[in-house]
């Protein structure tokens, strides 16, 4: 099991602590990757996000889109959060499924768009982080993921 180690940095602000963590564990043995997730800040800059492979692949502008200041938000989140189109650590789940779990509830709109907006995750963010996760699998109901993929692994079938 490998810890992927994802930093949430904000390069306008000066002195933010660039030494705080946010640990996301890996089922994938040998994939170590270091994400740098930027705070996003409409004003300052224009916001682009690389998504899809090969010449399927485009840059989206993020900051001229139509959507309302929230979801642009949340989209940015919600496109780190996802990690990459080139291999997936949610199994048969790509960024569309992600997106339309997100419109279904206002709560994870908001969610996802206050994540990034400190170097620490607060807990209300790690745990509605952990119910939209079994929510995008068709759960109503919370678990604490990894107790719960312990749990399956010895469930007897």
């Amino acid at each position: 099991m490998v810890i992927l180690q994802t930093r949430f940095i904000n390069p306008f602000q000066p002195d933010l602590d660039k030494d705080e963590l946010f640990n996301l564990v890996s089922g994938y043995p040998g994939i170590d990757i270091l994400v740098l997730f930027m705070a996003h800040d409409f004003g300052a800059a224009k916001v682009l996000i690389d998504n899809g492979t090969g010449k399927a692949g485009k840059l989206m502008d993020v900051t001229s889109s139509t959507l309302d200041l929230e979801k642009r938000k949340a989209l940015v989140s919600l496109h780190a959060f996802s990690v990459d189109d080139y291999f997936s650590s949610f199994f048969r789940k790509g960024k569309k499924a992600f997106w339309k779990t997100m419109l279904k509830c206002q709560e994870y709109i908001g969610l996802f768009a206050e994540l990034g907006n400190s170097p620490q995750v607060p807990d209300h963010i790690s745990q509605g982080l952990e119910l939209f996760v079994c929510t995008l699998y068709g759960s109503h109901a919370y678990y604490v993921i990894n107790q719960h993929k312990t749990l399956q692994r010895f469930e007897r079938k």
